[in-house]
This record gives C-alpha cells, structure tokens and sequence, in this order.
C-alpha cells in the first residue's frame, strides 16, 4: 500500500527553509539572544530544543521580541524563557548548577510519553481527537489538548488535521518545538489576551506584575488563584534568573497577579 505525500507537511518544510535564511524576519534580522548565549543559559537542553530551531520558527512572526522597547523585549524575552524553561525543566533544588540551569530537558511530557494520555483530548471540541493519537504535552510550550493541536495546526499548516493526525512532530521536529510555543504566545487565548500582548502592556492593568499574567494565560487554572505554590515559585525563579543574566530590575510584585488573578 502506497504511503500518502502530505503536501502541506512539505510545503511547511520548504517555506521553513526558505525563511530560516532571516531575510524576512524581525525588525534587525536577530534574535535578542545569542547561539553561544542559548547554550549557556540551557547547557542541558534536549537536542529537539535547537538554537537553529528557534531562530527559524521565529522568522514566522516578526513582531515576537521586536515589537517594543529594547528593555520591553528583553522582558518578553525572559518571560518567554521563564515559563518554556518551567514547561520543560528537569531541574531540582540540588541539581548541578542550580535547578535553572535545567531548562529545556524534556520535549515531551515524561508520564506520556510512549504511550495515550487519554486525559488530554475533548471528543466535544470542534477539533476531533484522531483515534490513537495522544495530545499530552510536547514541545517548549508543552502543547496539550485536541483543539489546541487543532488550532495552532491551522494557523501554521492552514490545516487543523496535520498535527491532530501527527502529534508527536511537536515533540520531535526542532522548528515545530519552538513554533507552537511562539503561535500559542503571540495568539490571544480567549477570554484572555495573547501573553506577547499583555509584555506590551500598561504594568498597572495587572497590579504591576505582567509576568503573572502570561503564567495566568498559559496555566492559570490549575496554578494561579491559589497563592504560592510550587509551579508558580519555580516560573518566578526562572523569570529572576534570567533577570539577573540580563541585569534588569525585578518587579516587587512579582507572581503576584497570578496568586490573586482580576
């Protein structure tokens, strides 16, 4: 039996590389960050999580990173590798180096991997679960659920069933690692707003904490609302990390919207 060609898999791939010469991308053609940076602030990444990954997933959206001010997308920056590098971390509190130095380890959610999380597919949304597939966590973002594979299938294939039919390619595919986690970040996650928008914004809308609010975006039901705890401790440490690397001032209120949301 012949195996079907999926074109748009192709034609992704073609474009990918066509862009990734950073001919169309951003305001100055770079990222805020370093190859040789990356690989200091990640010593432990996993090969999917690739400097040359980022870059060409990033050539899709110019506005990531360069739409502000330097000092607002240097903020954006860390907050961006703050919550991947939660996301993703195989780091303890007496690993070597630290447990941020630990970001980036898993490309795939451990518990599932190898196997069907049934847990994390919704046969009511619109975006139909494929019998036999598993939509657990992949990729820096850590894309989880049908309809979110569904969506961020559509804006990047313009076909919802290419990633509902092939999950496992966020978890295995370098550019498709990071560029879930650029779509889901630059995308408004409704009824909240897209996380790159809210690093833009007025810091008062969100009691001076902007930061709280992306992890609000990204996992706020489960791990905002409820004061400390360690998912939100862990996010603020990354975020104070990568602060101190970039020697910018830390919000006092730091986490906060997040243990208090609205």
């Amino acid at each position: 039996m012949k195996q079907r060609i999926n074109l748009k898999l192709i034609k992704y791939f073609f474009v990918t590389l066509v862009l990734g010469s950073g001919l169309a991308y951003g305001n100055d053609g770079l990222l805020p960050l370093n190859e040789e940076e990356f690989k200091a602030f990640f010593p432990h990444a996993n090969p999917v999580f690739s400097y040359e990954g980022l870059e060409k997933a990033a050539a899709k959206y110019p506005l990531f990173l360069h739409e502000g001010t330097e000092e607002q997308n240097k903020r954006e920056l860390i907050a961006f590798l703050a919550n991947v590098s939660h996301e993703t971390t195989g780091g303890w509190p007496t690993a070597p180096g630290g447990p941020f130095a630990w970001g980036l380890c898993f490309a795939e959610e451990v518990g599932c991997k190898g196997t069907v999380c049934p847990q994390y597919t919704d046969p009511s949304s619109e975006y139909k679960p494929v019998s036999g597939q598993s939509y657990h966590g992949r990729g820096a973002m850590q894309l989880s659920w049908n309809y979110n594979y569904g969506q961020a299938s559509q804006a990047i294939f313009g076909d919802p069933k290419v990633l509902l039919s092939n999950p496992g390619l966020v978890g295995t595919d370098p550019i498709l690692a990071w560029e879930t986690a650029i779509w889901f970040w630059m995308t408004p996650q409704p009824p909240k707003p897209a996380a790159h928008s809210v690093m833009l914004s007025d810091p008062t809308a969100y009691k001076n904490d902007l930061f709280g609010e992306t992890i609000n975006i990204i996992n706020g039901g489960i791990e905002c609302g409820q004061g400390e705890n360690p998912n939100l401790l862990n996010r603020v440490g990354f975020y104070k990390h990568f602060a101190e690397i970039y020697k910018l001032a830390v919000p006092e209120q730091l986490g906060e919207y997040c243990k208090n949301p609205n």
